[in-house]
């Protein structure tokens, strides 16, 4: 059993029946400390919370859980319709690992909320592939869209990002 393991039932029942907002966010909050499969699940509910600040937390409260199925929760919020409310970009981004790198690569890849903060992160580890997107964005597109890509070049201020940066 972990530590917490007992806390569980009733912080869980608090992150789904307590009337306070800040109630709410305290329990969900506390349970992001505890690493279980029921807390995970209850937080993977909660990141569709209507509330939204609730539900941004309860994506932060995932990312420090960091287990493979906290994580793919987390991924499949970055992902969803409520992407921009639940903030699950953000958290995605505090985590490590292929699975995280691909989905980040995904969300980069599309139009959806959260595509440049993806990149960023990605090209902040030197991904080559996130890399040569950017590139070929800041080559095409409005010039809104190769200015955002210059800036992410810039600002990732890593040695392949700046050389890239320069022969453009």
């Amino acid at each position: 059993a972990h530590v917490g393991d007992e806390a569980v039932p009733l912080l869980r029942s608090l992150a789904l029946e307590a009337t306070a907002i800040e109630v709410l966010i305290a329990a969900v909050q506390a349970l992001g400390t505890i690493h279980s499969g029921a807390v995970v699940e209850t937080l993977a509910s909660l990141v569709d919370a209507d509330e939204d600040e609730l539900a941004r937390e309860a994506a932060r409260a995932l990312a420090q859980i960091e287990t493979p199925e906290a994580r793919d929760a987390l991924i499949n919020a970055a992902r969803g319709e409520r992407a921009a409310a639940t903030q699950a970009i953000d958290a995605l981004v505090t985590m490590q690992g292929p699975e995280i790198d691909q989905a980040l690569l995904e969300i980069g890849k599309s139009d959806q909320y959260g595509a440049d903060r993806a990149l960023a992160r990605l090209l902040s580890h030197e991904d080559e592939e996130a890399l040569d997107l950017v590139v070929g964005r800041a080559g095409r597109g409005t010039v809104d869209e190769r200015i955002s890509a210059l800036t992410l070049l810039a600002d990732a201020n890593t040695d392949g990002s700046s050389s890239r940066l320069l022969a453009l």
